[in-house]
Formats: structure tokens, sequence, C-alpha cells
């Protein structure tokens, strides 16, 4: 690692000790009676390093030599030598040999005559693409067999990789901060040695390359997972990622011209939430050797079995990974899903896949193309699913979060889905941020993909439609694969009570939560509020208990009805506002409601017969959840938004989705109105041609209008997106007189083409 950043010892304190010339190794100096040294090369943290002459070995080595007395330094300095010891990679730095010399611990490490990453960022800038890539997949061996010695380096980073200086080799080296985990095993032989966990709150390693779970939890693959994507996206770009979402390469460093794949592969590695992290090195070695398979370094085609033609990346997994290619005879994108391992068992999971996808035919799930298990690498084709991995919107950053009737379009889609495999006897088991694919638009289009880790269920094998029925001695038990123990999944998986049809609900409630919140149900603080019905459908499926759950197909009804609730509202204002222009006796003014939390022991609508117990749910959560004033979300694409009034009907006890935009306070009840003046929509019309007038050549305005409750007048006119003060002060102009009836508070958006 960077010495700048590990302890040192200071002057004058105990177990310190001066160094002969500032700590350099003097030229001819002997150390154990077997090292010479030849030059010094560097000094920090209380050691030095020489290049030395070994006369044992009659070879020359990097010599590390530790002075300092401080009794920790001295231990994780032992505990250094003997891991590197015991590894056999070849790009980890091997020790020769080490021991001591009196007080002095030394070891003699294989010599790299090259400059570490950190120097080379420095000198030279940032790597070409291909090279950093080849970088990654070396290092990502290295961390796995690490790993696999049950060992977490915890402090990947450019100055801890060296790039061997007479090839495309690199060594990583500096196993001082290395965590040793439970499946580390001492060499046979030796007496096991006892092991000092590092206390939690204290985060080992460097600012920039670690986690945001660092310190707070014990390492695990996942910190070497974030380190490396650290370290191989400030090789590509100069700079050190930022809070996500992650900004594009060539944005950052217009001269990279490495593919958009990259960026996803690296996207992965980044995330913040280590469920949503690649989980392992070895996983994210596969995901850059697929970057470089797609894109090979000569400009031809690449075909796979003469069909298919590879354009890129889509996803990785710890089995396999999803290439986007082209048919060569119809000509349409399609997605290649390979299986990488060779365990039988997963071979048995992925030909079930291919089964499945074959059989069904539902609009949220991808259309089966074709299945190869001879081929070299077995793949299944089938359709592209448009849009993004739902984790795109499920971060704390506001500006690219859904707006909740979103949401519950999302949740609506996807128990849908669930509906349709559970009545076929098909468990999906594995209901994540990264297998739901959202395409924004007016309509959010939703695909549930990834049937990898699917179960099939008596059912299943006896259901009347399917052609052939299989017979109870050839239904094959696929083992789970260690599922059960994803972050996803429900408390009863967990236990080890097994899937059902509910498992699924709860999986798919924690996402929505995430999709609402940006936050996990166990993180602790603020979170954004959201309309109180969707929080309480939220509030059912999340419960601990499968029995207090919906099913999928009631789940569906309740989004179902929330959404019509919503376009019942907005018929009900329309209809309202064309009451004020009609005789005073048939003028009415349908109430509306203020939002509620969700209630303990009161069912979400559409869900009678699953009982309600939100009382029981953890604290963080309903504090997370409850107390719904309104969410101010921004909307990603804005074509998509719509316009939904807001409230409840009378009497209905259920209040609607809120508009996006709408902020605090919640709604109050709106007085049924005596006055003459006409409704808000038809007064903003009639002054639509002057609004319009204020910018004829400048291809169209968008205004923003801000209503308060009880108020005759637009609180707030605002331009979006212009600066241009005479346009502003124009459209002020156009709408200052206008009057209108009172109305809720809310925000709308107008747009005026010239």
């Amino acid at each position: 690692m960077d010495e700048r950043h590990r302890p040192t010892a200071r002057s004058g304190a105990k177990g310190w000790t001066p160094q002969p010339e500032g700590g350099r190794l003097r030229a001819g100096m002997r150390v154990a009676d077997r090292f010479v040294v030849l030059d010094h090369l560097g000094a920090g943290g209380g050691a030095v390093v020489a290049r030395a002459r070994d006369e044992q070995l009659r070879t020359v080595v990097a010599l590390k030599l530790l002075r300092s007395r401080d009794a920790e330094l001295k231990r994780r300095f032992a505990r250094e030598a003997e891991m590197l010891a015991n590894l056999h990679d070849v790009s980890i730095v091997r020790v020769l040999a080490h021991g001591a010399d009196g007080e002095d611990l030394f070891m003699a490490l294989e010599l790299v005559e090259g400059p570490n990453l950190g120097e080379r960022l420095l000198s030279s800038g940032p790597l070409p693409w291909r090279q950093v890539v080849e970088i990654g997949i070396q290092i990502a061996g290295a961390l796995e067999t690490l790993h696999r010695a049950g060992l977490i380096h915890r402090d990947v980073k450019p100055p801890n990789i060296m790039l061997v200086a007479d090839g495309p080799q690199v060594k990583l080296i500096d196993l001082g901060w290395a965590r040793m985990t439970e499946s580390y095993r001492d060499p046979v032989g030796f007496t096991p040695k006892p092991r000092r966990p590092t206390e939690l709150g204290l985060a080992i390693g460097t600012p920039g390359y670690q986690p945001l779970e660092a310190g707070l939890v014990p390492a695990d693959e996942r910190f070497d997972v974030f380190g490396l994507g650290a370290t191989l996206y400030e090789l590509l770009t100069g700079e050190l990622p930022g809070i996500e979402p992650l900004r594009p390469l060539n944005e950052v460093n217009p001269a990279c011209d490495a593919p958009d794949d990259l960026g996803v592969v690296l996207a992965a590695a980044l995330a913040l939430e280590p469920d949503d992290r690649t989980q392992t090195a070895a996983e994210l070695g596969a995901a850059l050797e697929a970057v470089r398979t797609a894109h090979p370094e000569r400009n031809t085609s690449r075909w796979l079995d003469g069909r298919y033609e590879l354009l890129g990346v889509l996803g990785t997994g710890a089995k396999g990974e999803a290439l986007l290619a082209n048919h060569r005879g119809s000509g349409h994108d399609v997605v290649l899903k390979f299986l990488r391992s060779q365990d039988p068992d997963d071979l048995r999971r992925f030909e079930r896949e291919a089964e499945l996808l074959a059989l069904f035919d539902a609009p949220g799930l991808p259309r089966f193309f074709d299945y190869a298990p001879q081929a070299e690498r077995p793949y299944i084709a089938m359709g592209r699913a448009p849009g993004v991995p739902a984790v795109r919107f499920c971060r704390a950053n506001d500006k690219i979060r859904l707006r909740p009737a979103e949401v519950v379009e999302v949740g609506l889609q996807v128990a849908r889905t669930l509906k349709y495999l559970h009545e076929r006897g098909v468990l999906h088991r594995d209901i994540n941020a990264n297998n739901v694919i959202i395409e924004l638009g007016r309509v959010p289009r939703v695909t549930l993909i990834d049937l990898g880790c699917a179960a099939c269920t008596a059912e299943y094998y006896t259901q009347a439609s399917r052609r052939y029925v299989t017979p109870p001695e050839a239904r094959v038990d696929i083992p789970n694969g260690g599922i059960e123990a994803l972050g996803w999944s429900a408390p009863e998986v967990r236990a080890g009570e097994g899937w059902t049809g509910k498992s699924d609900v709860y999986s798919l409630g924690l996402l929505l939560f995430r999709l609402l919140t940006g936050k996990l149900p166990t993180v602790p603080g603020s979170a954004p509020a959201c309309p109180a019905d969707v929080a309480n459908v939220v509030f059912q499926a999340l419960q601990p208990r499968p029995v207090d759950r919906p099913t999928a197909a009631q789940l569906e009804l309740a989004f179902v009805e929330i959404l019509e609730q919503a376009e019942l509202l907005r018929v009900a204002d329309e209809a309202t506002s064309s009451m004020h222009d009609a005789p005073p006796a048939l003028a009415q003014t349908v109430p509306v409601a203020a939002a509620e939390p969700p209630r303990p022991g009161v069912s979400a609508p559409g869900m009678a017969g699953a009982p309600a117990r939100a009382g029981r749910l953890p604290y963080v959560l309903a504090a997370s959840m409850a107390a719904c004033a309104w969410w101010v979300g921004r909307v990603t694409a804005p074509e998509s938004v719509e316009h939904v009034p807001t409230g409840s009907v009378a009497g209905s006890g259920t209040p609607a989705i809120m508009e996006a935009r709408i902020r605090p306070p919640p709604l109050a009840v709106v007085p049924a109105s005596t006055s003459t003046l006409p409704a808000m929509r038809p007064a903003l019309d009639a002054v639509a041609p002057r609004v319009r007038a204020c910018s004829p050549h400048a291809g169209g305005l968008m205004v923003e209008y801000e209503t308060a409750a009880g108020r005759e007048q637009f609180a707030r006119v605002e331009v979006i997106g212009n600066d241009d003060i005479r346009v502003n002060d124009c459209v002020r102009a156009a709408v200052g007189d206008l009057r209108f009836a009172p109305t809720t508070a809310q925000i709308l958006h107008e747009e005026y083409l010239p």
C-alpha cells in the first residue's frame, strides 16, 4: 500500500528507535548475514525497502526491513510475511524469505522492476482501456486467490499494484492490512494463532477505495471488489468515482474511448449497496473478460455459431453473463445468456430456465428464442428487455428516483407476472433490483428477468394445460445453491423454512420500499415520505410472517385499485371544474380528504382476507414509511410526467397517489365554493395564446404553475429552462390578472409550442 497512509511511530513514542540516514539503508549493509544492500527504494510506516543481493539464492530481491518497535506493526508485518509465503499466484508478489535481524523483522520479496500504477498514473495520465481491462482481469484473479485462502486485502488501489517493466503483467502487493476471515486456515502442521478482529467503527484502508459500509460491518470479498472497481475507474479517467450515479467514463475523460459496457461493469462493482454490487472478484474478472471478448482488438466481426454477432456486455452474474448480440438472419438484437460454471447443478438450473422461458409467454417475461446446450459455452437466446435495472432508481439521490405513481405501476406489473408464475407452479425466488428492468415512458414498462433460481412446485408438474405431465419419479430436485442467504430473501427463507409464493411477495415489497425511499428497511434515518395508500400496501408485503402477507394476486388487485382511484379522482376533478358554469343548484364540489398514514389492523385496498399487522414491523421500518406527507421527487424522463389529481373520494378513506411535484403540507378539505370564478383549468386555457406569444421563435415554453389551497391566483409562476428575464416577465404578466375558483395545493407543468 501507499506508505503515506500507514500508521507511523512518532518520535519519542514507546518502541520508536532512530534510523540511520533518516531510515535509509546504506549500500553495502548486510542484513541477517545473507542480504547485501545495493540501493535504497523507499521508506514509510516504520519500514524501509531496498534492492538487495540474496547471497543464498544468488538473486536480486526487494528487501523490506521493519525497524519500528511498535508491537502492532510488528504483528502485522509478521502476519503479512506468513500470508504471502503461503500464496501462489502469478499476480501476487512472492515472499522468498522472511525472518529477523536482531530486533528488526525482514521480508525478501521478488523484485518487480517497474513503477506502481499510482506512479504510472501521475506520470502519464489515464491508461488505454484495453490495458486497464487486462490489469483488472489479472488483479481480479489475484484477489480470487486471496479470497479462496480466507483473506481480504482491504487496500486495493493503484499504488499497491506494480507494473512489470517488460510486459503487461501486474503484481498485487502489500497485505499489511489484510483480514483473515473465518475460512482462513493456518499452514498444515502449525498451531493456529489467535486472531485479533478489527473493531467495528474503524475503517481499514484508503478513503476513496473503500465502500460505504467499511468500518460498520466485517470486511468481505465485496470490499475488494469495490476497491478494484474504484482503481480501474481511476486508471481510465484519472479521477476516483464519486457518489452514484457513476459519471460516464468519456464524460470524465473525453479521451477515453472505452465501450459503454465497460462502464456498466464498473458501475456494478461500485454499487453502494453491498447486495447490489458484483459479489466476488471472480465474477468481476469474468465480466471484464466478457468485455474483452465482445470488443476484439481487430476491427472484425465475431460470429457465434455463424448466427450471432456479439455487440457488448449487458450484465454479469455469479454463474455467467449476458451479452447483447445481433441475429444474422433476422437482424434483430437479442440477449445471449451464457453459463460459465461447469457445476452439474448449475447446468440443470440453466436447462430449467430455458424450459420455463420456452413454456411461458407473458408480457412481463423475456421472449424465448433459442437454447444451445451443446455449445462450447451453453447459452440461451432471448428478447432484450427494454430499459435499465431497477437499481438505477433505488439510490438516495432523488434526481434519479421514480414518482410514487410510477412505483405503483412497477409493483402492479411485477405482481401480475408473479401471479402468472405462481398460478403455474413456479416460484421466482430471486426478485431484486438487478432482475427487474424498467423502461420509463408515459406508463413504465417492466420486465422480470433471470429465472435461473426459479423452483417448480408440485403444481407445475401436474398442470393440465401442459402437453406432457412429468411423472413423480422423473421430477428432479435441484439444490438451491445458497440463494436462501441472499439479502432480499424473506425471513422464513433465511430461517430455513423454504419458499412460497409469499416469499416472492416479500422480495417485491423490499424492492418497492427501496424505489420509494432510496433506503433499505433496516437502514435508520429519515426517508422521503410517500402516499399513505402505497405505504400501506408495501407494509403488508413486508410483514415478517407469510400468513400476514398478501398473495401476488391480492397485491395486483391492491395496486389496480390505487390506480383506478387516481383515475376516478381525475375524472371527478374534471367534472367538478365543468360544473362551475352550471346553475348554482347543480354546482357540486367533491370534498378532498387529507392523507392518513397506514394504521395497524387496517387492510390495504384489494387485500380482503389478508390480515394487516403493521404494528409488528420493526420501528425503523415504520418510522421510514409512516406519516405520509408528500414526497417531492424529480422525474428522470420529463416526457413521462402525467398530471394525476390528488386526494381521495369523500368517505373512501383511501388517499390517492400524489402527483410527483406536489409539496407539503398534505391537502386540506376544500369547502364548496359559492364563487362565480371559472375553474383553474379553463381559466388557464383561456390565456394560453397570450403565454404562447411570449416566445414565438424560441421553440416553445415549459411553464410551472403552483397553486395554494384557498387562493384564487397562482402562488408561483416560473418558466423552466429559459433564463431570459423578458420572457419570464412576459409570462407572469400574461397570467398576472388570472383569477379562478380556489383549488388544492399542487404544481402543474404546461407546454406551449410556437
